[in-house]
């Protein structure tokens, strides 16, 4: 069975790589482990908690180990505490997804990449770093056809009518906060997306989102996204 260890900053980045899985490769195939870091430096020990594993087949192919680790600044960190077991265990690739903001500004984003790849340089297995700039909702943004499946109300045109840009002409990496643009979005119709909310809210906008649009076409859009589905591809389709 092949590994992948995937680090993720927080809940909404964990459950669009849960839905974004199980839309690429059948779930009789996968295996599905998610974790739960907290804790560490002043907050005192660094814990794990399982909070749910699919049932293991013989029969499945992958494997997948999905780390929460609360922060954006502590998935690399992870990453390398985690390093030496994960080797040991067998694991072939590694994925960091995080956010950009609030660490950075848009124009820091070639130096936090280029800090990421230093960290990891000597390593045989090197992580590949998927950076949601300035946040992942920008993906979910542009992905704008999912607000009719929020509310019918919910358009391109209303959004810049009503709150002045427009998701389906500008570039949304260059949005300072796109969760917060998500929000006021669905606030229009009496909706919310808090980032750090209640789950359902989020797995809401997971289940919304059109998957084909994403797989196919907004990779020309962005780049990060692009690198994360190229890196499952050749996870799941190489020998």
């Amino acid at each position: 069975m092949k590994k992948i260890a995937i680090f993720v900053e927080g809940k909404t980045e964990r459950l669009f790589v849960e839905k974004l899985l199980k839309e690429m490769v059948t779930e009789k195939r996968l295996s599905i482990t998610v974790l739960e870091y907290s804790g560490g430096g002043s907050a005192g020990v660094r814990t794990v908690t399982l909070r749910y594993q699919t049932t293991n087949d013989p029969a499945q192919e992958f494997f997948v180990q999905i780390v929460q680790c609360g922060n954006d600044e502590r998935v690399a960190t992870d990453i390398a505490d985690s390093y030496t077991g994960l080797m040991r265990e067998g694991f072939t690739t590694i994925i960091g997804m995080r956010d950009v903001y609030p660490e950075a500004m848009y124009a820091q984003v070639p130096l936090l990449r280029q800090g990421l790849g230093y960290r990891f340089a000597r390593f045989a297995v090197k992580p590949v770093f998927v950076l949601g700039v300035m946040e992942i909702e920008a993906w979910f943004l542009r992905e704008h056809s999912h607000f009719g499946r929020i509310h019918s109300n919910l358009t391109c045109a209303r959004v810049l009518a009503e709150l002045g840009f427009d998701p389906n002409a500008e570039d949304m990496q260059a949005r300072p906060c796109p969760s917060d643009d998500l929000h006021r979005i669905y606030q229009l119709e009496g909706r919310a997306y808090i980032k750090h909310g209640h789950r359902s809210q989020i797995q809401r906008t997971m289940d919304a989102l059109d998957y084909d649009q994403i797989y196919f076409h907004m990779i020309n859009d962005f780049p990060d996204l692009k690198n994360l589905i190229d890196t499952l591809n050749s996870f799941f389709l190489s020998q």
